[in-house]
């Protein structure tokens, strides 16, 4: 990702890209079988988680000036969806099973990647 280091204003695509990843990641879980749960669980887990670092470098990079900020702000967000989200998740598996909870997290993932894709064509426009 030599790229996304030199062009921060790309990074938001790539963002998204990571989180819809994960959420496919998270319906091949949802699709039971034991090779597309193993394949969905690293996807997710990869792709899906690994958006964070990259999330909070572009801020930063992206706001100059506000660095306190900008990394406090999402460094909550990312904390606070990651101690509640397990929660959730098992609240959601107990009233809709593991495979209902998993699509339901997939639609999350893919919602979170749009939301990350208005938000930055809203900042290229403002900018």
């Amino acid at each position: 990702m030599v790229g996304a280091a030199v062009a921060p204003r790309r990074n938001p695509t790539i963002i998204a890209g990571m989180m819809a990843m994960g959420g496919l990641g998270l319906a091949l879980v949802a699709a039971g079988t034991p090779v597309t749960f193993v394949l969905g669980a690293v996807l997710a887990f990869a792709a899906g988680w690994g958006w964070t670092g990259l999330l909070l470098a572009t801020a930063l990079r992206l706001v100059p000036g506000r660095a306190e900020n900008t990394g406090h702000t999402g460094q909550v967000g990312i904390y606070r969806g990651a101690t509640v989200a397990p929660f959730a998740f098992s609240a959601l598996a107990g009233a809709t099973g593991l495979a209902g909870a998993a699509l339901i997290a997939a639609a999350a993932g893919v919602a979170g990647a749009a939301a990350t894709l208005a938000g930055a064509l809203l900042l290229r426009r403002s900018g």
